[in-house]
């Protein structure tokens, strides 16, 4: 007796144009909101790059890929969206009081190997508020949340590990901003006659 093959369950679903699709969710790979308060990291320009060699060897910023130009992986988990640093370095960018949070994960890319260790510190208006001491290679990427109300500047500083800058190829993933809610229209109260 032959097997069918199964059916797959096509959903339809009704665009912002109204258009008429139907997908298969067992092909669905992610669902992305645009035109949120999030935005991505990755779609902005840093106003600041630094690269600190160990030695006499820079790193450039490397984005959508790790320091290497390989993807972007944590743990077995591939990435799209982050950027690749080396220790050490230094990334600011410029928020101009527009954001309420920062959100992403970090960790040592999967390239690296035994001796990668790497510090990281969150720094908003050159103050730190976050130190993620002795990353290491293999261990679950860290969750950063830091609330960015009133910030002018947002900076990520990579430092050396124990061994120096050996394999300390880090990567920030997910790095999303989430713009301050608006702030609700006021109607002016008629005066008095």
């Amino acid at each position: 007796m032959r097997r069918r093959p199964p059916r797959s369950t096509l959903f339809p679903y009704t665009t912002l144009f109204r258009s008429a699709i139907q997908f298969d969710p067992a092909i669905l790979n992610q669902v992305e909101i645009i035109g949120g308060r999030r935005v991505w990291l990755t779609d902005l320009v840093p106003a600041e790059y630094r690269s600190i060699p160990f030695f006499d060897r820079p790193w450039p910023l490397r984005l959508k890929t790790n320091a290497l130009g390989g993807p972007l992986r944590l743990v077995g988990k591939d990435y799209p969206l982050g950027f690749g640093l080396h220790a050490a370095s230094h990334i600011k960018w410029k928020l101009d009081d527009n954001y309420e949070r920062f959100t992403a994960l970090v960790g040592i890319d999967d390239s690296a190997g035994r001796w990668a260790d790497a510090d990281v510190t969150i720094l908003v208006d050159q103050k730190p508020v976050a130190r993620l001491k002795g990353l290491r290679h293999k261990e679950q990427p860290r969750k950063i949340d830091i609330d960015l109300r009133g910030a002018s500047e947002l900076a990520i500083e990579i430092g050396f590990g124990r061994y120096g800058d050996v394999q300390d190829r880090v990567d920030l993933v997910n790095p999303a901003l989430i713009r301050r809610a608006p702030r609700p229209a006021t109607v002016p109260r008629p005066t008095p006659q």
